[in-house]
């Protein structure tokens, strides 16, 4: 076991890069950190702290990594989002080199940034782009599994779907649609399904809420296919996550229960 003790207040989320080369954390300290984990590890090297990022001027309440570690996401109690560019400079494959029909663009926004954040261990951090559309605290964001959207849950009683397949122009880093008739309280929790077809929401009204974003239905963008009402009155659904075959969806609640739906 390793105990890191770089961030001066509490650590509110944590995330593994899907290549398992990276994890990151949020803290109530306003920072975020990004670790390399190192598999050849001695007894005191699990990790090596390779990038602080300081762009947030309110607590870290959600980071996370997309399918193919290529963005890395966070959401703030400053009511943005902030959508980072990781680029391993030994990787030929990164998203620069593979999207040279919006590289000009990518390329302007990171020069207008104007932040690289870290060249260690071949790995390039900068700052790609920060939503604003929110009016109060964010609490999750996540990342499609099909890489076409990025989404934030919301105190202000909504949720925004951004895309971010930057192969895909006309909707590049726009808002797809935002969810605000599904729940009368803060959107508390959001996750998309393995499959990519769906987004659920938890809210602090006790319900949760399945939409549909599969990308061969484009007209259903945004829909609600299904509310859930089981949780007790008053009690705000903190979580929920879709199974890996995407057939189940469990939540869980301040009622101190968790539902499973199939």
């Amino acid at each position: 076991m390793h105990t890191f003790k770089d961030h001066t207040g509490s650590v509110l989320s944590v995330c593994f890069s899907n290549s398992g080369k990276y994890f990151v954390t949020g803290s109530f300290d306003k920072t975020i950190y990004i670790y390399s984990i190192n598999y050849n590890y001695t007894k005191h090297k699990f990790a090596t702290k390779i990038c602080k990022l300081i762009d947030h001027t309110d607590r870290i309440t959600s980071v996370c990594f997309n399918y193919n570690d290529t963005y890395l996401g966070s959401g703030s109690n400053d009511h943005s989002s902030i959508l980072y560019l990781i680029d391993e400079l030994d990787n030929k494959d990164d998203i620069i080199n593979n999207n040279s029909n919006n590289n000009d663009k990518i390329n302007k926004l990171l020069i207008n940034n104007n932040n690289t954040k870290s060249k260690d261990n071949n790995l390039v951090v900068k700052k790609l782009h920060q939503f604003n559309d929110h009016t109060h605290w964010i609490n999750n964001v996540a990342f499609s599994p099909n890489g076409e959207f990025f989404a934030s849950a919301s105190r202000d009683k909504s949720a925004i779907i951004y895309g971010v397949n930057s192969n895909n122009e006309s909707t590049f880093l726009k808002i797809i649609f935002k969810l605000t008739s599904s729940h009368i309280e803060s959107y508390m929790s959001g996750a998309f399904s393995p499959n990519g077809s769906y987004y659920a929401t938890g809210s602090a009204d006790s319900t949760s809420a399945i939409y549909s974003v599969d990308p061969l239905n484009k007209q259903n963008y945004g829909k609600q296919v299904k509310k859930f009402i089981d949780h007790k009155e008053n009690t705000a659904v903190f979580g929920l996550c879709f199974s890996p075959c995407s057939k189940f969806f469990v939540t869980c609640s301040g009622d101190n229960t968790s539902n499973i739906y199939g």
